[in-house]
């Protein structure tokens, strides 16, 4: 049984603010940028006793888990917002009026979308472009490779050193000729940093490539731009129970 147009008036303004909350939240979570990233951590003694055993302190090995991920965000944008247009898309299709089709190079994205829809989709197209410029991007300095078995990028392995502070002696100074010489030489002590172990450190983490990021603001560019295209032809038109939402969104966000 198709949905009235006095039941999507009743619940429109819900949806609208289950979107609005839901995407509030979606933004607080990518300011905390410290989880989409991990690592791990690897520790090896380097110094040995006469014996050729291990002499120094041996460390535990470190893991910081992923705690976010950047496509659980994509997906749950695109899954509130799609929700939105749809219930604003048949809403303004049951006034009855004037509408034009949504092309995108050459793809047609939607057909028939009253000139309301598209002014409210306009919006929309800001919204995703913001979105989008929000997402975390691999750091640059690193060398990134994605693991399909964590479902994340991993760096290359870095090894650092582990430090210990010794005492050792220092000479100031020292006779010409220490055999006749009736002073000793003058010394003091130092601490000197001493290598005893060595940290093999690799990254982890769920931002996307740079280069995934600008063509997803390409795109998002071009949508908007073809959204403003088609409102300027729409005129009022009348449909009910129409979809454009994942349709839009699986263009948008395709891998």
């Amino acid at each position: 049984m198709a949905t009235t147009l006095a039941q999507l008036l009743a619940v429109e303004k819900g949806i609208r603010q289950d979107d609005h909350d839901a995407t509030t939240e979606l933004y607080k979570g990518l300011q905390r940028t410290g989880a989409f990233s991990g690592e791990t951590r690897k520790y090896r003694v380097l110094t040995v006793d006469s014996t050729g055993k291990p002499a120094g302190i041996a460390q535990p090995d470190k893991q910081v888990n992923i705690t976010a991920n950047t496509k659980d965000y994509l997906d749950l944008f695109r899954e509130c917002r799609a929700r939105t247009i749809d219930v604003i898309l048949t809403k303004d299709l049951a006034n009855r009026g004037a509408s034009a089709d949504l092309v995108v190079d050459g793809v047609t994205l939607a057909t028939g979308m009253p000139s309301v829809t598209l002014l409210s989709l306009e919006k929309t197209a800001d919204d995703i472009v913001a979105f989008i410029k929000a997402l975390p991007t691999l750091d640059p300095t690193e060398k990134w490779t994605y693991d399909e078995n964590v479902g994340c990028y991993r760096s290359e392995p870095a090894k650092t050193l582990s430090t210990s502070k010794e005492t050792v002696p220092l000479i100031l100074w020292q006779p010409d000729d220490p055999a006749t010489s009736k002073h000793g030489p003058v010394t003091d002590k130092v601490q000197k940093d001493v290598p005893v172990g060595e940290w093999t450190v690799t990254k982890f983490s769920s931002a996307i490539p740079a280069g995934r990021k600008q063509v997803l603001l390409a795109r998002a560019a071009k949508f908007r731009e073809a959204v403003k295209y088609a409102r300027e032809k729409a005129n009022y038109a009348p449909v009910t129970d129409a979809h454009a939402g994942k349709t839009i969104f699986d263009w948008l966000f395709a891998e």
